[in-house]
Order: C-alpha cells, then structure tokens, then sequence
C-alpha cells in the first residue's frame, strides 16, 4: 500500500492530481457458456469460434442433439444479444470407422455445409427452426454415405461447434451523388435527403408523383401511409423483408452498382401482381445510400451484347427484344431456393435409367397373379333429348368370379383357386379371406 501511495504522489509532482476513475471497466467476458468454450476470439470480438466437447464413446448422433440442442440456441442467442446482429454457422466434428481386410480404419468429418444465416433482434425466434434443419442435413449426408455403401459408420462424436462472425449489412444512410457513370444512365432518382430514410424517400419517390424538383424531398408528402414499425434507421437490406411483410403492398427489388456494372442485392418474392420498386444502393467509404430506379431499361441496356433489347429479367438482368420471349424465361428462372435455373432435356441415349445393382433386391415373400371376371348387365334408361350432345350408357360391369395362384419367393406353387358367385360384395369379401387364409397358412 506504501509503495503505491508513493508511486502516486511521484506521479502527481510531474503529471498533476490523478482524478479517480468514474467509469469501472468492462468485466472480462466469460469463456464458458451452456457447456461450450470460447475457443477463439479475434478481431476484436468480430469473430468467435465456440465448441463443446462431446462425452468419450458417444456415437448416438440423434441423442446428442438433443441433449445440446438448447446449449446450441442459448448460446447464440447471446452472441446476438450481444453484438446486435450475427452471422452463424453450427458445425459437427465425427469420427468415422471402417473394417476393412479386419483391420480398422478411422476418419474424421466436420460437417459444416450449413450456409451462414442471419440472426438479429428480428428473427432471433427462428433459431429452433435453423438448428432442426442443421439436424437434418447431418443425418442426411450420413444416410448418403450408407446408401452408396462406403461402410462408414460412425465411432464417436468429439466437437460440437458454433462460428459466430459479427454482421454489418449494407444499410442505406443520408444523400450521396451517383458515380458519374450511373447518373449519365439517366434512369434513377436520387433524393437529396439530410437525413438517415433514403429508403423511405425512395419508395416515396417511386408511389408518388413530385410536386417539384424530383429530387427535393419537399416534391414528396411525409404521410405516406407505410408501416416501418421495428425498421432501422439506416435500414440494411435485410430488414426489407420486414417491411414488406407490414406493407403487402411493396415488392421490393435492390439493385447495387459495382466495377461499373448492375448487381443484384434482392429480388421481392411478393405476389407477382404487385408493382415493382426497383432501388439501388451505392457505397463510397463506410456509406451507403438508397434511391429509386425509375427506367429498369435506361439502367440495363449497355449491360447486355444485344443493345436492341428492351424487356429485361429482374432475377438474372437478361435481356429480350420481344416481351413474350421473357415471359417465357420468367418461370425457368424463378427456380428453387430463390435461385436461377434452366430446364435441360437431356440429349437421346442420355435420357434412360437403368437399375444395375441388381444383388441389392430383395425377395418379396409371396407374388400374387390374379384375374376377375364380370358379366354385362344392361341399364336400363329414358330416352336422350335430340338438340344436345350425349352418351347413352347401356351396359355396366359386374364381377361375377376371379382366379388367382399364388408362387412363394422358393419357387412352390399353390392354386390355382377359382371362385364363383352372384353379387360384387360376396365375391370381394369372401376371395380376400381366402387368400389371406391360405397365404397364412403356407
């Protein structure tokens, strides 16, 4: 305590009085949560790798999964919690096991081709539905593996791991002038607002007509009936998706501007019959900036080697010169998971599957060859009307008998059993027990 106290007063002959510190520092962050361990932090928190150390000798994939599932979720939940919005990735880490010519091989697997998915305040209550799908895409590719058989089964689970990368989406923020390459296009109206809704000032610009300079937020009205409850101000693209939902009536599409070309950011899965507001957002430095693409043909014209082109895709910028041509394109490129696709025939003598593992069949124990008779009943009826189109039923089927023999998968044959009778219900009724009888008792 001396020494301290001396150190002190040194320090204030040359420095002055030390004023007591006001604000406490930030307690070291834990390094163990739910049952995982921090096992990397860098760039300043930016990104961090979490893993958990599976019990020696399990094997039981599914078990596992959900003894952790909720040390899985409560630990990335206050990785949002605490970073505001996170890019996640959960990864499994398997040992695998082989006999071959009696001797034991071993191989270890991470599984980690889940896509980084998105987690913030807004959707943070889709994390039971993210970890369910990791689930399955595991046990999918082992039941891969053991369909083609490679033999592989699993010895032992030995990590469970959880990435977790800081997100900073693009978010559109105050006024900002076009790249001069861009604002020759003369196909988009930039808003020159002061503050932080240039997406709002956009959609304004694209729902109503100016009163003035288009590019004046005076020309626009500030009551424009939209919901942006919960939207942030600068507003990533990804929050978008949001606003649609509270607005059914936008379809929003974004568009970005990189290496003097036309990039797609988003594309609106709304109901096709709903106009679409086309937007771009730029970026110089650390800012971004929303504004409203009023001519898609004026912005995509020089970016297609047909400059004749005047109807363009929204998914994949492709142009046509006729309109019925993307019309036609529109249903192949929707595509699946929100991504464009082509349908291809394939060519003939490529276009015919064969089984050829033919030792894989199994027998089936019995196989049943049938037949059913029926005689024609007439029906009896009024006479048709002569000034309109008809079909005059006269006769109908009635089953009358069947025979069938029955061949068990060693090649014996019972039958054949013929059967005869008056009425459709005897017949079924009483030929279904038999068989069932004799097969039961063969």
């Amino acid at each position: 305590m001396a020494a301290a106290n001396f150190s002190r007063d040194v320090l204030e002959m040359f420095y002055g009085e030390i004023l007591p510190q006001e604000v406490l520092p930030q307690p070291i962050r834990p390094g163990i949560r739910h049952g995982f361990v921090l096992a990397r932090n860098g760039f300043n928190n930016w990104l961090r790798v979490w893993k958990m150390r599976a019990t020696q000798g399990n094997k039981d994939i599914f078990r596992f999964f959900q003894e952790t599932k909720n040390s899985f979720i409560h630990v990335t939940r206050e990785e949002a919690q605490d970073l505001g919005s996170i890019q996640v990735q959960f990864g499994l880490l398997v040992r695998f096991s082989v006999n071959r010519n009696e001797e034991v091989e071993h191989m270890e697997h991470y599984f980690n081709k889940m896509k980084p998915i998105v987690i913030n305040q807004h959707n943070i209550d889709t994390l039971n539905n993210v970890f369910n799908k990791f689930i399955d895409d595991v046990r999918g590719e082992i039941e891969a593996w053991s369909e083609k058989g490679s033999g592989w089964v699993v010895d032992e689970i030995l990590e469970a791991i959880i990435n977790v990368a800081r997100y900073n989406p693009l978010r559109g923020g105050s006024y900002m002038p076009l790249p001069e390459k861009l604002k020759n296009k003369k196909a988009i109206i930039n808003i020159q607002n002061r503050d932080n809704q240039c997406l709002r000032w956009a959609i304004r610009a694209a729902l109503f007509t100016p009163r003035g300079d288009i590019r004046r937020p005076s020309s626009y009205p500030t009551n424009d009936g939209l919901n942006f409850e919960g939207i942030d101000f600068p507003t990533p693209v990804s929050q978008i998706d949001r606003l649609e939902r509270q607005n059914p009536n936008l379809a929003i599409n974004v568009f970005g501007w990189d290496k003097n070309e036309v990039i797609v950011h988003r594309i609106s899965e709304q109901d096709g019959n709903i106009p679409r507001i086309n937007l771009m957002i730029t970026k110089q430095g650390d800012n971004t900036h929303y504004s409203y693409v009023k001519r898609l043909t004026a912005l995509l014209y020089n970016q297609n080697r047909h400059n004749e082109s005047k109807h363009f895709c929204e998914r994949c910028l492709h142009g046509y010169s006729r309109k019925e041509l993307l019309e036609r394109h529109k249903p192949e490129c929707k595509g699946l998971l929100k991504t464009a696709t082509r349908t291809e025939m394939l060519k003939e003598g490529e276009n015919k599957m064969a089984f050829k593992n033919h030792y894989k069949q199994m027998k089936a124990p019995y196989v049943i060859y049938a037949v059913f008779e029926c005689v024609l009943e007439k029906i009896a009826g009024c006479e048709p009307p002569s000034n309109k189109n008809f079909t005059v039923k006269t006769e109908k089927h009635e089953p009358c008998g069947f025979s069938y023999i029955a061949v068990r998968s060693d090649g014996k044959l019972f039958g054949p059993f013929n059967y005869r009778v008056d009425t459709q219900s005897s017949c079924f009724s009483r030929g279904y027990r038999v068989m069932k009888e004799k097969c039961v008792k063969t």
